[in-house]
């Protein structure tokens, strides 16, 4: 029993996420908000801050914790037992991860169906053994990991209430909280509520690994409205906030088990906004007109790829109804961020000809805009000036996949 990610963490998603993508044309005329940096510059203070918040991160605060649930994950695979998946919790780095998990994504309620008790690794015949049935209330797992000869981990999954939602005939409980110890040591503590309710939501989620990397995230959902707010802080110092809402006519139901036609619901969003604060030095504001562009999406075409009016079309529209900056300190300007039509060489078949050709093809791409008009892909600004920021995301990521396996 895995339970999907419901509506309200959809919609915080895409006031976050989705909508980073366009700005509005007529609202950000050069009107003295603007930066008084050159645009190098301005790509330099990007740069400058993202490495920064990269820096803040060590990976080897996470290894243990890593590799402690990649072990659990290893051993329960081979047994008849359900598989939780503890994955979102190593995401903690990730705001969404938090959200998802305060929304309803909680995968790792998997658990709910093994019976309660005390599990230990058997190194002799290679399972678990149950060998108590207390918890009541929960889970606890006793495993090694990595090479170990003992069982050094222990995870404890402890659910408190009982809400009012049922999945697949099984209760979601109205609080979990999880704690992972290795050899003694706390590395990761998590805690999950839920109310049993989709409209009139008030759940949070908490993610803390190694006593310093805290994630937070806390959404509130009913017909028509759903506001969310996550951030992280590392030592007590918050380095990534995010807060986003979206409202509309939309209707929300009132358990996952209800009849509801979510797609049908979505084209009812009105609005959306977002704010992104990095190391409260710079920040990532956006609000959208979300109706005007799903209902000239549902009015049109899709396949507009070798029509450039229809592809301008679309491109003025994103522009006419979102608008997306990124500020600096002192809430200057620093770049806005719009859509433009890329044209491209694209390959095709003619079916006319019946052959492979090559032609003109459009698309709506991202780009900076500058108060001056420039106009800069945001792929190519990034490729040609972030050397520095690239190279210490990858050494993250090479770190954080050397930990598995």
């Amino acid at each position: 029993m895995k339970r999907k990610l419901f509506f309200p963490v959809a919609l915080c998603l895409i006031s976050v996420l989705s909508f980073t993508a366009c700005s509005d044309d007529d609202k950000d005329g050069n009107d003295g908000g603007y930066s008084n940096l050159s645009v190098e510059q301005r790509k330099q203070r990007v740069e400058e801050v993202g490495v920064a918040l990269l820096n803040k991160i060590n990976p080897d605060d996470h290894k243990v914790a890593i590799q402690a649930l990649e072990s659990l994950e290893d051993l329960l695979s081979e047994e008849e037992v359900v598989e939780p998946d503890y994955r979102p919790f190593a995401a903690t780095n990730n705001l969404g991860a938090a959200v998802a998990l305060a929304a309803g994504d909680m995968s790792f309620m998997d658990l709910i169906d093994v019976e309660p008790g005390t599990y230990v690794y058997n190194f002799t015949t290679q399972d678990f053994d149950r060998t108590a049935a207390t918890p009541s209330n929960g889970v606890i797992y006793k495993y090694p990991v990595g090479n170990s000869t003992v069982n050094n981990a222990i995870i404890e999954a402890i659910y408190s209430g009982e809400s009012s939602t049922e999945v697949d005939g099984v209760k979601i409980p109205s609080l979990v909280n999880i704690l992972l110890t290795v050899d003694g040591t706390e590395q990761l503590k998590a805690e999950v509520s839920h109310n049993g309710r989709l409209n009139d939501l008030t759940d949070y989620a908490e993610i803390t690994i190694a006593r310093t990397y805290i994630t937070r995230a806390d959404i509130t959902a009913r017909s028509g409205y759903v506001f969310c707010k996550s951030n992280m802080r590392i030592n007590g110092e918050e380095i990534l906030s995010m807060n986003g809402t979206v409202s509309g006519s939309f209707a929300l139901p009132s358990t996952p088990n209800s009849d509801w036609d979510e797609d049908a619901e979505m084209e009812k969003i009105n609005d959306a906004n977002f704010t992104i604060s990095v190391l409260n030095q710079l920040s990532i504001v956006g609000n959208a007109n979300t109706r005007a562009i799903i209902d000239y999406q549902k009015s049109h075409s899709s396949d507009i790829e070798f029509d450039k009016v229809a592809v301008d079309a679309l491109v003025n529209i994103y522009n006419q109804n979102m608008d997306i900056r990124i500020l600096d300190q002192d809430a200057s300007i620093l770049a806005n961020i719009v859509k433009y039509t890329l044209t491209d060489k694209t390959y095709y078949w003619n079916p006319v000809t019946n052959k492979g050709e090559t032609r003109d093809g459009y698309y709506d791409e991202l780009a900076f805009r500058f108060d001056d008009n420039t106009l800069i892909d945001i792929e190519e600004f990034t490729d040609n000036g972030f050397n520095e920021l690239i190279n210490v995301w990858e050494r993250l990521a090479n770190m954080y996949e050397s930990f598995l396996r």
